[in-house]
């Protein structure tokens, strides 16, 4: 067994050598705003239909199903070609549940200025962020409210940069609750920058704080860190080719819990992550995964990945992991920005010797459709 894990982390290395960060592609559900500035007023819909059934047996996370669907409708108003507000509401709903899930008011500034965006309110989170998964579990676009708060982007020629603030529990005299602050900084700087190859070094920073001074609350106060780097290379091949894409990554990843008080098993921990993926023009993207970790654990991170059991786990439980990971993805574009998404992933626990599997079908439609042009 040793030598079959020797050679699997070889594997990963030598590919990452030769040949981003590489992931499954989530482009799909990313939200869009107006096509062009020539929208002064616009409606907007987001809307995901998601059907996941998580097929797992482990002590850590156990097997359950999300089925239902999350929908944004807005209002929009374009002030020139740098300034966009909007503003509208956000709805979950799962299926099999007689009420609405999550029902909240959308509100967003976007202000841009040549590579730079710098956006107030409801901030371009959850997938967009780009985390790797041990960090960032791809279930909290379902899951999860609406991340709220502050967010610096810029997207460049040699770097890309994300700083955000999601506030996420507000507090006020007397309260019997502590505020709940999450926020990071995902770091891409390129080394090479060529049309058909670029490799780069991530950089990835997550923080979760729970504090504050004005409540009454007893409990105690938390803040925990992620942090990751890595290597990660792109070959972009002929579009007249079966393949159109090849991307690998390898990350060393680590947790911190700096409370002050042990609420946690475990202070620090670390992790291993290494990925290579081939992306075809017609059949979509497989993605091959190793994860070794230690002690592991990230807030709203993958559940997969932690060493300490989730909310759908065993309570208490911990275990060290280790997992390779076979996932498989195809987006079929129905209508403009609009794609239907089909998953699958088997993946085998090194530790147990067990063998389980999630598959998914996903609905992303996206429309604006203008009101008020811009004369």
């Amino acid at each position: 067994m040793k030598l079959i894990k020797s050679l699997i982390v070889l594997f990963f290395l030598l590919l990452t050598y030769h040949e981003g960060c590489s992931q499954i592609d989530n482009s799909a559900f990313l939200s869009t705003g107006p096509d062009s500035v020539d929208q002064k007023i616009y409606l907007g819909i987001n809307t995901t239909g998601y059907f996941k059934n998580n097929e797992y047996f482990n002590d850590i996370v156990e097997g359950y199903t999300l089925f239902g669907y999350n929908l944004i409708v807005k209002g929009g108003y374009q002030f020139n070609d740098n300034l966009n507000f909007e503003a509208g509401g956000f709805f979950r709903w799962d299926f099999g549940n007689e009420d609405f899930r999550t029902v909240l008011p959308y509100f967003k500034i976007n202000y841009q200025w040549e590579k730079n965006t710098l956006t107030f309110g409801n901030i371009n989170g959850w997938l967009a962020h780009q985390y790797i998964e041990p960090l960032y579990e791809f279930e909290n676009f379902i899951t999860n409210n609406p991340e709220l708060g502050i967010q610096y982007l810029r997207k460049g020629n040699w770097y890309d940069l994300d700083i955000w603030v999601d506030w996420q529990n507000m507090i006020y005299p007397l309260d019997s609750a502590k505020e709940e602050i999450a926020g990071g900084l995902i770091f891409d700087g390129k080394i090479v920058n060529k049309n058909s190859f670029s490799l780069s070094i991530p950089l990835q920073f997550k923080v979760y704080h729970r504090g504050g001074q004005i409540d009454i609350s007893n409990a105690s106060l938390i803040t925990r860190t992620n942090f990751a780097f890595g290597l990660k290379t792109n070959w972009k091949l002929s579009e007249a080719s079966v393949l159109k894409e090849i991307e690998t990554s390898a990350f060393y990843v680590t947790f911190n819990d700096n409370s002050g008080t042990e609420l946690l098993p475990f202070n620090d921990g670390n992790g291993i992550f290494l990925n290579a993926s081939v992306r075809s023009n017609n059949f979509g993207q497989f993605l091959l995964s190793y994860w070794n970790g230690n002690d592991f654990y990230s807030y709203q991170g993958g559940r997969l990945y932690q060493s300490l059991a989730t909310e759908y786990g065993t309570p208490g439980y911990i275990e060290d992991r280790e997992l390779i990971f076979l996932r498989y993805g195809y987006d079929l574009e129905i209508a403009k920005n609009s794609y239907l998404t089909l998953r699958g992933e088997p993946l085998y626990d090194l530790n147990n010797k067990s063998f389980e599997y999630s598959f998914a079908l996903y609905f992303n439609l996206k429309l604006n459709y203008p009101l008020l042009k811009n004369k």
